[in-house]
Parts: C-alpha cells; sequence; structure tokens
C-alpha cells in the first residue's frame, strides 16, 4: 500500500489543487466500504487522474481507496513510522535519481532528429565554397547589425556594446542582436557571424521542439502526443522555412520564448504559490514574458494571449468554487517579475520605446484588476456570467481611459492595428487564406495536414473549458485559436501558430490512431471508469512500452499519410527562400569587378528588386542595412519609358543594375527599361546601361552604369544603316545588330554601352572598355583638327564636329541665315541660357579659331563680360566691354592674357593658342597678345560650352553670332593661324 501512499504525495506535489478533491473522496471512503462515480463530488479528470495513478481501486463493482490510511497520512503530512528507525543516509543518498523513459526518449530523439533534417534541406544553398550564403534578404540587415557591433567591441565580456545600440537595434530587436552579437564574439569576432546566423534557427528549433515536447506532455498526460507533436512540428512547412538553416530572422528567435512562456503559463495552473517549486515556475514565466518583450518590439502581440487567458479563467476558477486572487497569485507574479526585467532593461540599456515598455506593465496591472474584480465577485456572491460581463466592460472603459492617459502607448497600439489590418505589398502581411490558392490550399502549403488534423481538437479544448474547470487546456486553446487569428489577417504568425497546432495535431495523431486500434485512446479521452491496469504508455508520467513490429509499421505508415504533404511543401518552401546560384554567382561577379576597380560605398551600390536589394549589397559593398532606396525606386524604374532619365538619378547613386525575369511581375511592357534591358540588345538601346554579366540560362542580367562611346561618321543622308556588333557580356559572347537612321545632314551618331567591333557596310570601329566608361568618341571622320563646328547645318537641336565627332547640343541658340556666307548660331545675351555644349577631354596643348560677330560687350558698369567658351573647370575666352578678349587656361587658376580690338556689329576672327607654356591671341591674322606661363595639367572637366557659362544664371552670356568653330589638339604657328583667317 505504501505505493498508493507514494502517488498520493506525488500528486499534492505536483497538483495541490487536488487536496479538496482527495479529503472529499476520503471521507466518502471511510463512510462507505465501496462506492460509485456519482457518489464523490469530482469531474471525470480528477476522478481518471486517481484511478491511472492507483490511489482509487475497482472493488465488487464500485470504487474504493487503494490505501485509506496512506492517503489520509500523505494528506496530514506524516512521515513513516520506520523511518525514525532507519539508519541515517549520506548526501549521495539524499540526492534524488533520475528515470529515463528509455522508449519515450528514443521517440523524442528521433522527432527531434526528424525536426533537424528537415531545417538543414537548404545545407548546400547556404555553404558555398568560403561564402555563407543566407536564405532571402532579411537576414543579411542582422549581419550588418552584427558586424557593426563587433567593430564597436569585439570581447564578449565588455557589455558597454550593449547600451549602445543604434536606435533601430534598440528600439527593434535587442535581445536577438545582442545574442548573436555576444555568441559571435565568443566564437571568433567578424569570422563567425556568418556561421552563427545561418545555425541558430537551427538551433532555436531544437529548443522550440523540447519547448512544445514539455508543453503537450505537461497539458496532455500522453508522451506519446509529445513525441507526435514535435514529428508534425518538424513537417509544418511555416514553421520549418522559418527555422530552416540560413534563414536568420527575427521570428526564430521568438519562438523559444512564446513557448517558454506558454510552458510556465501552464506549469502554474493550481499551484499554490507558497511552496518553492511554484516559485521556480515563477521565475520562468518571468524569463518568459522578459524575453518576449525585449526580442521584438512587437512583443507585446504575443503576450496578449495571458491576458485573454486571465479573462476567461477567472469565471472558471469562479465556477469551480476557487479564490481567483489565491488561484491566480502565481501567474501574477511571474508577469510582474518579467515586466520588472523589461523596464530595469529599458531603464538601464535604452531598450525599446517607453510605448513599447508600457504594455507588460499594462498586462501587469490588467491581471491583477481581473483576480481583484474576481475575488470580489466571490466574496460579494456573483456568478462566473456577471464577472465576464463586467470584464468587457472593463476592457472598452480601459481602453477609452488608456488612450486619455498615456497617449503614447494608444497611438502606438493604433499604429500596429493598422500595421496588421492595412499593410500590402510584402508577402509576410497577406493571410494565410488569400490569394490563388484558396482558403483550403492556402493553409495546407504552410501546415500540410497539421492545421486540419488539429482544429478539432482546438475546438474540444475551448468547448471542456466551457463545460468543466480545465485551465491548462484553456490557455493552449486560447493561444492556439488567437494565432490563428493573427495569421488569418498576417501570415507572418504561422510559425507562432505551428507550435499549438503541433500539440493538438500530436493529440488528434493519437485520438486517429486509437480510432484504427494502432493505440489506445490518449489520456483527456481516457473513460473515466477505467480500470487502474492500464498500460504504461497510457500515462504522461508513466513509462512508454516499445510497440509490436506490426503496431510500429501500421503506426508508421500513419504517420508519413498525415505528415506527406508537409514533408513534401518543406522542400519547396525552402527553395523559394533560398538564393539561387544565379544571383549568387551575380553578386559574386559584381564584388569581383568592384573590388578590381578600386570602387567603394556608394560607387558599387546595387540597385535591384527590392526584396533581394539586402543579399546583393551585403555581397558587393557590405551595406545591406536597407532595402529603403531600392523599395521605393525599382518598380518605378523598370517601368519607365525614360533610361537617359534614370542614368542621371542613378549614376551618381549605383554602380550595379541586377535584373531578372521577376523583376516585373506583370511582365515588361514595350519601351520601359525593363524591357529595353531584358529585350534581345541587352540595353543597347539605354545607350548608359553596359551589361556585364549573365548567367547561363539568361534568367539574371547586371549592369553597369557608363556614359557609353559615342559612333559617329558620315553616311548617305535620309537613309539606314545596320550596325552589328558581337560583344563579350560576362563570360556570354553575343552578336547584336541594331538599326539607325540617317537624317538630313548625312550623319550618324549612336552612343553605345558595350565594347566591341563596330561594323557597316562600309565602316568599321574598335571600341574599349575605357571608352564606354569615359564617354570616348569613335568616329570615322577625316579631317584636320581635334574639332571642327561648322554651323552649316541651319536647323536641328545639334552642331555635327565633322572631324572628332564631338557633336555640341543645342541649348537655346537660334539658327540664322546671316552669316557670312550661310547658316551661322545666333545667341541672345545675359539674360538668357543660349549655348552649345560638346564632350571634350583635357587637351594639354591646344588652339582655337572662331569668327564672331558681337552685338553687345558690356553688361553693366560692374558685370562687364561676355563667355565665349568655357570649360567644366574654368572659363577660357570671354569677351570684356572694354574690348579686351581675355584668355584664361581651364582648370589651373593663371591669370589672364589680354588683348584688345574685339568690336560690336562686325564679323571679326579669333585665334588662340598655347603650347604647354606660351599663351597667344590672334586678331584677324595680327598677334594681338602674348605671355609666358608655368602651370600643371590642365582640367577642361570633360566638357566645353560655346556661348556660356555653366553657371547660366550669372547674367553673362555671349550676345551675337558665331560661326566655324575649331579646335586643335597643337599650337598654330603664326602662319597657320593667318590661313586659318581665310
Amino acid at each position: 500500500m505504501a505505493d498508493a501512499r507514494a502517488e498520493t504525495e506525488a500528486l499534492l506535489t505536483d497538483k495541490p489543487q487536488f487536496e479538496s478533491q482527495l479529503e472529499d473522496a476520503l471521507a466518502i471512503d471511510e463512510a462507505n466500504d465501496t462506492w460509485t462515480f456519482d457518489d464523490i463530488p469530482l469531474d471525470s479528470g480528477a476522478f481518471g487522474e486517481l484511478v491511472s495513478r492507483g490511489i482509487v481501486e475497482e472493488a465488487d463493482g464500485e470504487y474504493a481507496l487503494a490505501d485509506r490510511e496512506g492517503v489520509r497520512r500523505a494528506l496530514d503530512g506524516e512521515s513513516d513510522e520506520s523511518t525514525a528507525d532507519e539508519p541515517a543516509t549520506s548526501v549521495l543518498d539524499s540526492v534524488p535519481s533520475v528515470e529515463v523513459d528509455r522508449v519515450a526518449a528514443a521517440g523524442l530523439a528521433g522527432a527531434l532528429a526528424l525536426l533537424v533534417l528537415f531545417r538543414l534541406i537548404p545545407i548546400g544553398s547556404v555553404f558555398r565554397g568560403g561564402d555563407v550564403v543566407l536564405s532571402a534578404n532579411d537576414p543579411y540587415y542582422y549581419r550588418y547589425l552584427v558586424h557593426e557591433l563587433l567593430a564597436q567591441g569585439s570581447n564578449p565580456f565588455d557589455l558597454s556594446v550593449l547600451s549602445s545600440l543604434p536606435p533601430g537595434v534598440a528600439h527593434g530587436e535587442p535581445l536577438m542582436v545582442a545574442t548573436l552579437w555576444w555568441v559571435s564574439a565568443l566564437l571568433g569576432g567578424e569570422s563567425a557571424v556568418g556561421g552563427v546566423l545561418a545555425w541558430f534557427p537551427v538551433v532555436s528549433a531544437v529548443v522550440t521542439g523540447l519547448l512544445v515536447y514539455a508543453l503537450t506532455v505537461r497539458v496532455t498526460e500522453d508522451k506519446r502526443a509529445g513525441i507526435a507533436a514535435v514529428a508534425l512540428l518538424a513537417v509544418t512547412p511555416g514553421h520549418a522555412f522559418r527555422t530552416g538553416l540560413g534563414f536568420a530572422d527575427h521570428h526564430a528567435f521568438d519562438y523559444p520564448w512564446l513557448a517558454l512562456t506558454a510552458l510556465a503559463v501552464v506549469a502554474l495552473v493550481g499551484r499554490d504559490i507558497r511552496e518553492q517549486r511554484t516559485w521556480a515556475w515563477v521565475g520562468v514565466l518571468g524569463v518568459g514574458v522578459a524575453g518576449q518583450m525585449l526580442a521584438w518590439d512587437a512583443g507585446p502581440l504575443l503576450l496578449a494571449p495571458i491576458g485573454l487567458y486571465t479573462m476567461a479563467v477567472v469565471p472558471s476558477w469562479l465556477r469551480d468554487g476557487q479564490s481567483p486572487l489565491v488561484a491566480g497569485a502565481p501567474l501574477l507574479a511571474g508577469v510582474v517579475l518579467g515586466t520588472l526585467v523589461a523596464v530595469g532593461v529599458h531603464l538601464g540599456l535604452g531598450w525599446h520605446s517607453t510605448a513599447v515598455i508600457v504594455a507588460p506593465v499594462l498586462l501587469s496591472v490588467g491581471i491583477a484588476a481581473l483576480l481583484s474584480v474576481g475575488e470580489g465577485a466571490r466574496h460579494g456572491g456573483f456568478g462566473a456570467r456577471s464577472v465576464a460581463a463586467v470584464e468587457v466592460v472593463g476592457v472598452v472603459v480601459g481602453v477609452v481611459v488608456l488612450r486619455s492617459l498615456v497617449p503614447a502607448f494608444a497611438t502606438e497600439l493604433e499604429r500596429g492595428v493598422e500595421f496588421l489590418l492595412t499593410t500590402e505589398g510584402i508577402a509576410e502581411t497577406t493571410s494565410i487564406v488569400s490569394g490563388d490558392l484558396g482558403t483550403f490550399v492556402g493553409p495546407v502549403f504552410l501546415f500540410g495536414f497539421v492545421l486540419f488534423l488539429a482544429l478539432g481538437h482546438m475546438g474540444w479544448a475551448v468547448w471542456a473549458s466551457y463545460r468543466r474547470h480545465t485551465p491548462a487546456w484553456l490557455t493552449v486553446g486560447v493561444y492556439a485559436w488567437y494565432f490563428l487569428l493573427l495569421s488569418a489577417i498576417q501570415v507572418r504568425f504561422a510559425g507562432q501558430l505551428a507550435l499549438f497546432t503541433a500539440l493538438f495535431g500530436g493529440l488528434g495523431f493519437v485520438h486517429l490512431a486509437a480510432w484504427v486500434d494502432l493505440a489506445s485512446v490518449p489520456t483527456p479521452f481516457e473513460p473515466v471508469d477505467k480500470s487502474p491496469k492500464v498500460s504504461a504508455e497510457d500515462s504522461g508520467d508513466d513509462e512508454l512500452e516499445w510497440p509490436e513490429r506490426r503496431q510500429a509499421l501500421y503506426a508508421g505508415a500513419l504517420g508519413l499519410g498525415v505528415g506527406s504533404m508537409g514533408g513534401l511543401l518543406t522542400p519547396i518552401r525552402h527553395s523559394q527562400l533560398t538564393v539561387d546560384n544565379s544571383m549568387y554567382e551575380a553578386a559574386k561577379f559584381m564584388r569581383e569587378y568592384s573590388a578590381e576597380r578600386g570602387w567603394e560605398y556608394p560607387e558599387n551600390y546595387v540597385f535591384s528588386q527590392w526584396g533581394d536589394n539586402r543579399f546583393y549589397n551585403w555581397f558587393v559593398n557590405g551595406e545591406s542595412r536597407s532595402y529603403g532606396y531600392a523599395q521605393s525606386n525599382f518598380d518605378e524604374f523598370v517601368t519607365s519609358s525614360d533610361s537617359r532619365e534614370w542614368y542621371e538619378r542613378l549614376r551618381n547613386r549605383a554602380g550595379f543594375v541586377a535584373v531578372g525575369e521577376n523583376s516585373l511581375s506583370s511582365g515588361g511592357q514595350t519601351g520601359t527599361v525593363y524591357d529595353q534591358l531584358w529585350g534581345d540588345r541587352f540595353g543597347m538601346e539605354t545607350k548608359h546601361y553596359r551589361a556585364v554579366w549573365t548567367d547561363g540560362c539568361d534568367s539574371l542580367r547586371a549592369f553597369t552604369l557608363v556614359p557609353g562611346a559615342q559612333l559617329t561618321g558620315p553616311a548617305p543622308a535620309n537613309s539606314t544603316v545596320t550596325i552589328n556588333v558581337t560583344a563579350q557580356i560576362g563570360r556570354e559572347s553575343r552578336s547584336i545588330a541594331f538599326e539607325t537612321d540617317i537624317g538630313e545632314h548625312g550623319i550618324y551618331r549612336e552612343i553605345v554601352p558595350l565594347p566591341g567591333i563596330y561594323e557597316t557596310d562600309e565602316t568599321s570601329i574598335t571600341v574599349s572598355e575605357n571608352d564606354v566608361q569615359n564617354g570616348v568618341v569613335r568616329s570615322t571622320f577625316d579631317g584636320e583638327g581635334y574639332a571642327h563646328w561648322s554651323f552649316n547645318e541651319g536647323s536641328g537641336e545639334w552642331a555635327y564636329d565633322r572631324v572628332g565627332g564631338r557633336h555640341g547640343q543645342i541649348h537655346g541658340a537660334e539658327w540664322t541665315d546671316q552669316g557670312r556666307s550661310g547658316p551661322v548660331l545666333s545667341f541672345g545675351g545675359k539674360d538668357s541660357s543660349d549655348f552649345v555644349e560638346a564632350p571634350m577631354k583635357s587637351l594639354q596643348e591646344f588652339s582655337i579659331s572662331l569668327w564672331t560677330y558681337p552685338t553687345a560687350l558690356n553688361v553693366t558698369e560692374n558685370n562687364d563680360w561676355r563667355e565665349i567658351l568655357h570649360t567644366a573647370r574654368g572659363s577660357i575666352l570671354i569677351f570684356e566691354h572694354t574690348g579686351n578678349i581675355s584668355f584664361r587656361l581651364p582648370g589651373v587658376g593663371v591669370d589672364r592674357v589680354y588683348g584688345s580690338g574685339i568690336r560690336t556689329d562686325r564679323w571679326q576672327h579669333v585665334v588662340i593658342t598655347f603650347d604647354g607654356s606660351v599663351r597667344t591671341i590672334y586678331l584677324d591674322g595680327e598677334q594681338r597678345a602674348r605671355d609666358t606661363v608655368s602651370v600643371g595639367d590642365l582640367n577642361w572637366g570633360g566638357r566645353i560650352r560655346i556661348g556660356n557659362q555653366f553657371d547660366t544664371s550669372s547674367g553673362h552670356g555671349y550676345a551675337g553670332m558665331l560661326d566655324d568653330v575649331r579646335i586643335y589638339d597643337r599650337a598654330l604657328s603664326p602662319a597657320e593661324s593667318d590661313d586659318a583667317n581665310r
């Protein structure tokens, strides 16, 4: 009979709420030799507990206590008389022995192995040579942050780093980032970061699996359900991909805290706060609450089920005749402890905003208020329904009061609700039942069959809690239905829901196995009059037995059927998140390309679809903090029809543009930038996007932004010329052909972004890498000098250089026939922005010849010059109101040399020369000035303007006509200068 007494003591230790029920049973047993179930005031669950433990046994078709005296002694807390005569024991003898259920341990180990196996599916995609390639996009944000923290301090014991987290981290996921920093620092610093981030989701999955097992066994009192729950969690796609190797997102860090908190709440059910073991679980709950709050700025969402559970359990305590204040004290103590820790860290380290940290404070106050209301109702004789009504009214009043007393929290709450209900455009913000897959198929892709196996038992848990007092089932029921609701709003909560669908699914699996006679009925569904001679596997406290071979095979087949869909879909979910080989190879190429040229961020910024942006930029430049620019601009970029405008916007902002087949969800429309970059000509028509890489199957292309080389030369007027080029793009050689229309002036002009040999029927031009990078002009003109703008076109927007091909674009200046012998350009003067702009390299020796017909020289008394030639690095030629010709060397800051004689309203010929040391000015063939200077390299800034400064608002624009402007890359002799006048 000692066993019955020992079982009674163990029961009272684990579940002290049974004390009053045992006392009632003892009183009835002392008054009657035998009795029936209807004779005692126990519910079926409590009675089944007594039977399964052997405290109650069958006797002549009825029941009786197996050891009446032992139960009495256990209730009185008396010790055995024989213990006084026992010899003293050693310290070692007092250490409790640990008994391991080998069958349960083997089953759990197998389930955990399955869980790990399904998390390691992406291993080949994550570890590639010397690179750790994390999955998806967001993990590179955390990778960047951990590296930044290690740059501040790599000593794991230098905790000052924790108080200097960047605001985005301190108010986002501070505990997660701090933990990853500490582990990385402990394991070797920056070299360990990639491995730490890759493996931490798998570690999280194992820890979560163990906690789910413990939670399931504690609630169901059935180890088989616990093992099944872990196995089902292993093949739940919505949890597997978020805890897969390499998917270092914050969700994986949240799951253990959630499971630990739920386990602690269940463990505190029915415990006496005066017991030492109760305070251990209070501490666990405090750790869980604090961890949830500090891990994520949306942590309050994960704490909400505790408040909902309290609202539901207070009326249940009243129905069961318990004191809500006494029964709920451990729960309140745990939440308060967690709140104190979270508030302390907030005050000490600055983690989270005040609005966020107020949440656990309000939860603590709310629980205390609910317990007080319940206790008041108990003493006032009010029923459970009255309390429930008061709770609902109290929530409404509380929200109103909250808005006035704590407006910051109310604002944050409203922002969170708005984010949940209205956010669009991100995959995580869709519902599990939204999209083309529909209400049924959508959840299958996230849960397999597990959700549908669990739903019935989730409903049963709520119903059972309504019909009788079952706080443990109420707890997990509230958690499960709460996260189902959140998942129906946003799919990001499917991973949290998976913990509880695994629990109910595990119970459902054992129930299903019992239905097909492969196992006994799970403990929660055992009949209340079940014989105490139960199988050892039927109790969460008893050891399991090895199943027979046939039973094991059939159970395994049943498990394969239940988990088959999840097992098939989990690898698919992993593959959707891992970085494919094309993206990885493109990133490696851009990294090497950038390194060879010595580019630094932002020179090597990668502009891409925002969902890939952090990955690319981490590997190319290490800057993966934000994808904001890509998110705001990339869609507009690929759908734009103006590639030139985007080139101007991007050329000082990005080094690469990555475009793939999936860069436009709706497909590229004709004429868009996407259509041009993805077309057969590899962006040739954009003129400035140079294709530098494409994969073997041409599903991804990388471009750099270049000025492009200019091809130009003579061609038959009003004709069409076909140009062919064989271009090298990465490892691929591509043949491209395009046509160019020749206008009335008989000149073709094309800007090309690709190096190669460009051939027409008449000519062949070789374009080098340097040419496209630096905007070099390659022409087939045959003429004297470096450039010659004859201004003989008489129409159009271009002044053509028929020597070097450096055509000038006309801005504002107008064609006129009042020239010396034909068309010339007329410039408006000081209040206009008339000019001709052309590309120009920095000549170190040069001569410039032009014909000028000024109509005005003076501007005002204090603003008295006119710009004739101006480079991007300073002026060259100026006419002053005094009639002086001013000549300055560009980019070196040397004083001007002046020559006199310029007049208005007449054609005059001006020549200036510089041979590296001597400057000379000629007017109408006569030398008007000459000096010797000592200078460094001249800098023309890559461009020249005829007729105005680059700052056209200065009011020094040229007024008059210009004709026949020539530039030579040498200094003309006096005789040549005189010849140019003729």
